[in-house]
């Protein structure tokens, strides 16, 4: 009785037609990719480089807005005048919008003009002649000035207010933003007053 090996007894080599692989590689083959995409991890989308985002991320104005407290749109929306006019009643370009008297003048000659404007009325006198003076202690410069001639804008109704040319007026700059004036010989404070660009503004109470 022939013996047999431990080893070989449970191998059995199976042989299958080629016609038979064939089958099995074109029947499974298609469907390796989907296995694939089955085990693919979903992942978010968390950021794309081609969304546009106009939001204003670092302190600088994009779209228009202003953000920053910097007026960068020609709008004054932080309360400073930064594109010469005058929005937050504050004047900071040297023309006053608030009614009554003004006055713009070079502070080494004491020339210029001395304006009213109101709600029915616009004119300016010239300031033709002007002389220092040392009366106000209490001012860095005054000067005693004489209305010249008078340019009234059409339309206004100034009710006598035009009729000054030849008068004199009083005014001194203390520092740091007072004016001065003179009234029966004294001198009290009378409005606001400031230096720019080498100009003297000031605007009567």
């Amino acid at each position: 009785m022939p013996s047999i090996n431990p080893d070989t007894a449970w191998t059995v080599q199976v042989r299958y037609p080629i016609w038979y692989k064939e089958n099995i590689m074109r029947t499974f083959l298609p469907l390796l990719p989907l296995l694939f995409l089955g085990c693919t991890p979903n992942v978010e989308e968390e950021d794309c480089w081609w969304c546009s985002d106009d939001s204003d991320t670092n302190g600088t104005d994009t779209n228009g807005t202003d953000t920053d407290g910097k007026d960068t749109d020609g709008k004054d929306t932080d309360g400073k005048d930064t594109d010469g006019k005058d929005t937050d009643g504050k004047d900071t370009d040297g023309k006053d919008t608030t009614a009554g008297w003004s006055g713009a003048v070079d502070p080494d000659t004491g020339l210029g003009t001395f304006d009213y404007s109101g709600e029915d009325c616009q004119l300016s006198y010239a300031i033709e002649e002007a002389k220092s003076t040392e009366a106000c202690e209490a001012c860095a410069f005054a000067w005693v000035m004489t209305l010249g001639e008078v340019t009234v804008e059409a339309g206004s109704d100034c009710k006598g207010l035009q009729d000054y040319a030849g008068a004199d007026i009083s005014y001194g700059h203390q520092d740091p933003d007072a004016l001065m004036g003179a009234k029966s010989g004294s001198w009290a404070k009378a409005g606001d007053s400031y230096l720019k660009s080498e100009m003297w503004y000031f605007q009567l109470y």
